[in-house]
């Protein structure tokens, strides 16, 4: 029996001492843990659908019971002394929540309802001023209005400035913008430590945006994702903007554009793409033939002339629309090409001529007829010295003649044709071509040719 008594008190000894352990333990984990830190009680609450249960929203909200830490939500509790009862909730920044309540004798286990803390809310607008309106409730203007939101409320906010009203949107503090608005016209941000939660309304206008191509997707300052495609309409918001429109393989066009009540000019533009340009014998497509780019034509409009002195391999930034292409060579049959509009290079394959006796010089074959040309330097006098090259509209073939006299005259026989005509000199660059035609007859005909310096 002495035996057992002490086996009974050396075991009675181990379990205080165990005891002793768990409490220290414990305490370090509360000390060192931070108050967050959930006990086995907290975490068998979670689930747990009894009315013994202090709850709340949001929730891991630390509970203090007459001052006293007890634990996260959801909390649940057995029975307390009857009395006065002080029921604190903390949320990291968010303004307590706190209840007394009595606690008779006869019924020491009150049913508490869910606890909702309340959420900092400001209401802003672009531009500001605006006058909020929460719930069909119109506010006065504000540049920003503050408010305390419940966190299960649900709200929705619209704006009017100068008779424009903004659509509606509704929120919750807790989980931001839904009912998927618009977040070109609708900026959340969330609450945090050190800022409270922001809607911002966001004035915007539809402004049409149309390329050439079209297809292009429309991007809004720095935002990443694409607001929409050209030929169509996109939201921009009141202010100075960059737009960006983006076509592979063309270049990013970038537009400056300003957005407001009175200002929504459409935006149009021509994309431009850069073309890797080769010319090889069409027996030999390996090595290329140095040719010269006669000249490019887009729409109509001569966008390469001969002066310009492009020789291939070379690239050529061209518009987004189909280009016509003409490339010479000594022994070589001038080469036209039609070129697509996303083509991003091309390789012209040439033939080569036969051999042939000496050719008849210019001019003494086919209907000619005389032409003065006068080349000018603006409004001022003729330029001496300077050449003069017409593209035929017909068959993209080219005559020059020149120099100028003093004067910057220069009197020939041109074959008669539809010619788009240009003086050119070095140091100076050609202007606008002049699309005169050369006609039958003996009467001269005088063309007028202008020029700039560089």
């Amino acid at each position: 029996m002495g035996s057992m008594g002490e086996e009974t008190k050396s075991v009675g000894r181990l379990a205080a001492v165990l005891g002793v352990v768990l409490l220290l333990i414990i305490a370090a984990v509360r000390f060192f843990g931070g108050s967050r830190t959930l006990n086995v009680g907290d975490l068998a609450a979670e689930n747990d659908e009894s009315p013994y249960v202090i709850r709340s929203i949001p929730s891991h909200a630390e509970v203090y019971i007459n001052n006293s830490y007890a634990g996260v939500t959801p909390h649940r509790y057995e029975s307390f002394d009857a009395g006065v009862l002080r029921i604190r909730l903390e949320h990291s920044d968010l303004a307590p929540v706190e209840t007394l309540l009595i606690v008779p004798e006869d019924d020491p286990v009150p049913i508490f309802p869910v606890f909702v803390f309340s959420i900092p809310v400001e209401l802003s607008s672009l531009p500001v001023g605006a006058q909020p309106v929460v719930n069909g409730r119109a506010l006065r203007p504000f540049e920003i209005a503050s408010y305390s939101v419940a966190a299960t409320d649900t709200l929705e906010v619209a704006f009017k400035l100068g008779g424009e009203a903004s659509k509606p949107v509704r929120f919750n503090p807790l989980i931001g913008l839904i009912d998927n608005a618009d977040t070109v016209r609708w900026h959340w941000r969330p609450t945090s430590a050190d800022e409270p939660a922001r809607l911002t309304g966001v004035f915007a206008k539809q402004i049409r945006v149309s390329s050439e191509p079209p297809g292009a997707e429309v991007y809004l300052d720095n935002n990443p994702v694409a607001i929409g495609r050209t030929n169509g309409r996109v939201a921009v918001p009141y202010g100075d903007h960059l737009l960006t429109l983006r076509l592979p393989p063309f270049d990013d066009h970038v537009v400056a554009i300003s957005a407001g009540r009175d200002r929504n000019e459409p935006v149009s533009a021509v994309l431009r793409r850069t073309v890797w340009l080769a010319a090889v014998d069409e027996r030999n497509p390996y090595t290329d033939l140095n040719a010269r780019v006669t000249w490019v034509r887009q729409g109509g409009r001569y966008v390469v002339n001969p002066d310009d002195g492009l020789v291939t391999p070379s690239n050529i930034v061209l518009e987004g629309r189909p280009s016509e292409i003409q490339v010479s060579c000594p022994g070589y049959a001038d080469t036209t090409i039609i070129l697509a509009a996303l083509a991003s290079e091309v390789t012209i394959e040439m033939r080569l001529l036969p051999r042939r006796r000496q050719e008849t010089p210019a001019g003494d074959e086919g209907e000619l007829a005389w032409v003065r040309f006068v080349v000018k330097q603006g409004r001022k006098k003729g330029l001496a010295g300077a050449e003069v090259f017409g593209i035929d509209k017909g068959d993209g073939q080219i005559v020059r003649y020149g120099p100028t006299d003093a004067d910057g005259m220069l009197t020939t026989r041109v074959p008669v044709g539809d010619y788009d005509w240009w003086a050119a000199k070095e140091g100076f660059a050609a202007g606008k071509p002049n699309g005169e035609r050369v006609k039958r007859g003996r009467k001269t005909k005088e063309i007028t040719l202008k020029v700039k310096p560089r």
